[in-house]
């Protein structure tokens, strides 16, 4: 192969092995975030004007806002919220469990506060403070056991 021909083929691979490794880069970049612990965030910013407060549904994990005319039922959490941030829980486990005929089928599983994400117990990840254990039941619906919030 000729000189000019090893030059055509570099020029034409370097760009797209330089850009494939900053893609694999920023993919483990990513993937190791998403194992490390949430920040503890300073409670003078979680009081600016910022912030939503609401609560957190704890038998589907979302998010209400205090301005809703949507009370709270079964169990929750009362915290507050930021448009582009995660959930910060500011109390504990409130409410009471909804009236259920007992479940047959259970599937151990915990719910992560910061964004409302239900995982199951087999999962090969950690789950990252705060988050509740519990278990869904058939219709889907996340109950907490304990009734309590992991930090």
């Amino acid at each position: 192969m000729r000189a000019d021909g090893l030059r055509s083929v570099y020029r034409e691979w370097a760009p797209m092995t330089t850009r494939m490794i900053l893609l694999f880069a920023a993919a483990a970049f990513l993937a190791s975030c998403r194992a490390q612990t949430p920040l503890l965030v300073p409670v003078s910013v979680l009081d600016s004007d910022n912030v939503v407060p609401g609560w957190m549904s704890l038998s589907d994990g979302t998010f209400h806002t205090e301005a809703e005319d949507f009370p709270p039922s079964g169990y929750y959490v009362k915290g507050v919220r930021r448009p582009w941030d995660a959930f910060h829980p500011r109390s504990a486990i409130l409410g009471m469990a909804r009236s259920k005929a007992p479940s047959e089928t259970r599937c151990e599983a915990w719910l992560e506060l910061d964004d409302g994400s239900i995982h199951p117990a087999q999962e090969a990840m950690a789950p990252r403070p705060p988050y509740v254990r519990g278990y869904v039941d058939e219709a889907g619906r996340f109950h907490p056991d304990p009734v309590e919030i992991v930090q």
